[in-house]
């Protein structure tokens, strides 16, 4: 019997059955419990009485009968007490597992909902905002996914049939969303540490499997199966956060880096549009010329400055283009359609004003030239 409490099957079986089985070993005894006293009285009674010589195998089979008696009430005692502390062992694990999975669901579920990220410098700072107490509350889960990875450590021994070092588990160190300056390339695309290192034997995987084209462990126990999975899960929420993060502060760069573009071109069309000729047409020669000068001097300045004008247009369209749907975009389509166009009107009135001037001048060389003859012929008939 002491044999069966001790087996491997027994110590691996099903909680519930487990408990069973020993109440049963149990019941089994108690109903000997009358037989074993008997024979201790009769045994006891005949190695004392005073005409029985030879009594040493008695008493010594006595003896073996009460050691044996003793170690199964101690091992029955044992298994009871470990079928309690795994009973209760197993409610702890799965009531932490219940709450871990109602968090991640919910955590999940937020990240889910968060608006595209956006393209308009308002909107970013308040969708950064919002993306802080997010990170804060990862941070502070930590703690309860420590206890769910030592409570299922004391669970997955309790069914693997073995104890863990010194009582209890080591701790995790706590987990919290990457940053911009721990990125895998920065860190060398080197991968995350095992939460769960040291805690499940032998046969444990030293490390999380975070890539597909890792080995899938054939002996990985059910319970190791559920903590790999929570701690995978919490693990990509926190990547999922600090990316969120990463691309907020890059797409505030670029958005920012562009409108400081915009503004510099609308601060330069201002200037070249203030001096711009205000008279239509010049009244005579001379002030043609120098209002041609002034025209060709804007014109050279908007061919010198339309690197500036190219570099936003393709920056702002190719950033719309990935992100078309993202809260800003019309806005943002907008203030690079104005400085286009603003930049367009004043070519456009350059030009014309530059063919104008033009039309002028050969009017002027033609009147001139005419003028000349006409006075050259008056002087011969005079």
């Amino acid at each position: 019997m002491c044999e069966l409490l001790e087996s491997r099957e027994m110590l691996t079986a099903d909680a519930d059955d487990a408990a069973a089985r020993v109440d049963e070993l149990a019941r089994r005894k108690d109903a000997k419990r009358a037989d074993f006293e008997d024979m201790m009285r009769l045994g006891k009674a005949l190695v004392g009485k005073k005409d029985v010589t030879d009594t040493a195998p008695c008493k010594e089979t006595l003896r073996e009968l009460e050691e044996k008696w003793r170690e199964l009430t101690e091992v029955l005692g044992e298994r009871q007490n470990q079928n309690r502390a795994r009973k209760q062992s197993l409610n702890a694990y799965e009531a932490m597992r219940e709450e871990v999975s109602r968090w991640l669901a919910k955590m999940e579920r937020r990240l889910d909902q968060l608006e595209p990220v956006a393209v308009d410098l308002d909107i970013l700072r308040r969708q950064a905002e919002e993306v802080k107490p997010l990170v804060q509350e990862h941070q502070s889960f930590s703690k309860n996914i420590d206890k769910f990875n030592e409570i299922a450590a004391q669970y997955d021994a309790f069914l693997r049939g073995v104890s863990l070092e010194n009582g209890s588990p080591s701790r995790r160190p706590s987990m919290a969303p990457r940053k911009p300056s721990l990125t895998p390339s920065a860190l060398g695309g080197s991968r995350r540490p095992s939460a769960l290192s040291g805690k499940f034997g032998p046969g444990t995987p030293g490390t999380l499997r975070r890539e597909s084209n890792l080995p899938i462990l054939q002996d990985q126990s059910p319970v190791m199966a559920q903590v790999t999975e929570i701690n995978d899960r919490y693990y990509m929420i926190g990547v999922r956060l600090g990316d969120r993060e990463v691309e907020i502060n890059n797409m505030r760069e670029e958005i920012k880096s562009h409108l400081d573009n915009i503004k510099q071109i609308h601060s330069f069309l201002e200037k070249q549009e203030r001096n711009f000729p205000r008279d239509s047409a010049p009244s005579d020669k001379k002030d043609s010329d120098k209002m041609l000068r002034v025209i060709r001097d804007i014109l050279e300045q908007l061919y010198e400055n339309q690197p500036l004008l190219d570099e936003t247009k393709v920056g702002v369209k190719d950033l719309l283009k990935k992100n078309r749907d993202a809260p800003g975009s019309h806005e943002l389509e907008e203030k690079l359609h104005e400085v286009v166009q603003r930049w367009k009107e004043l070519h456009d009135r350059c030009k014309q004003r530059v063919n104008l001037l033009d039309e002028l001048k050969d009017f002027h060389d033609l009147h001139d030239s005419l003028n000349n003859w006409l006075n050259s012929k008056v002087r011969n008939f005079c």
